[in-house]
């Protein structure tokens, strides 16, 4: 199942970014990766991605929005990062992942 969750994080990465680099015009995700949390958390343990913050998310679908329930994980050391949505009690969607995460404010300021 791991090399599945890989598979998975990668093909977000390459779906969702790599033709808004190719293409001139504006290219909109139409879909996510979604898995339960007994698959989430393996990837997350597999790259030592811990949350680090965990907020509210508007999501538009159509002509609706409601709020979601959103973590980032992070891995201070490789400084790797996943954002996660929680679209019901046990559904988790990938909404993006990243490399050279690093603070933008220091100090105490938030």
């Amino acid at each position: 199942m791991k090399p599945l969750l890989d598979i998975l994080r990668l093909s977000l990465v390459a779906a969702f970014f790599s033709p808004l680099f190719a293409q001139a015009e504006v290219v909109y995700p139409t879909k996510l990766v979604c898995v339960t949390e007994q698959e989430l958390t393996p990837v997350l343990t597999k790259y030592q991605e811990q949350p680090v913050l965990k907020f509210s998310s508007m999501r538009v679908i159509g002509n609706s929005q409601g709020y979601l329930q959103s973590v980032l994980y992070m891995n201070p050391t490789t400084k790797t990062w996943t954002l996660v949505e929680q679209w019901d009690e046990n559904l988790y969607c990938i909404v993006s992942i990243g490399v050279d995460a690093e603070p933008a404010i220091s100090g105490d300021k938030i």
